[in-house]
């Protein structure tokens, strides 16, 4: 398990996508780290305040993860016999989850651009009065 669940976001993130046995890692930690980087994030950022990037970044390595399974021929060996194991439908399904929770968490954009000078910094210059 992870050391740094909750404090660093690549170790959320395996920690989300159940990538936890450091013997068998289904993502290797530059994989993770990509990902985090596509979504404007540090690997030891605090995941907290950009939960929705973190879940994002999260569904993007569950897809990475469907995509090696799918690649791959996944049969079980059961008492029924062998049958075709479903880890990457499980993953497919589980980014979808992420999706949703990075989309519910995103925060809601109100600004117009168009309102807005080329040069307005969000922060800095006062906001324009509405017309």
């Amino acid at each position: 398990m992870p050391g740094k669940v909750g404090v660093e976001c690549r170790d959320t993130i395996r920690s989300i996508i159940h990538d936890t046995k450091s013997d068998r890692q289904l993502l290797q930690d530059e994989e993770i780290v990509w990902q985090l980087t596509r979504r404007g994030l540090a690997a030891s950022a605090d995941p907290t305040p950009n939960a929705a990037a973190v879940y994002l970044a999260a569904a993007d390595c569950a897809r990475l993860i469907q995509a090696k399974f799918s690649s791959e021929s996944e049969i079980a060996l059961t008492p029924v016999g062998p049958m075709k194991s479903g880890a990457a439908s499980a993953y497919a399904a589980l980014a979808r989850d992420l999706e949703r929770k990075g989309a519910m968490d995103a925060g809601p954009n109100f600004a117009n651009p168009g309102t807005y000078e080329l040069t307005f910094v969000d922060g800095i210059d006062a906001v324009p009065d509405p017309e």
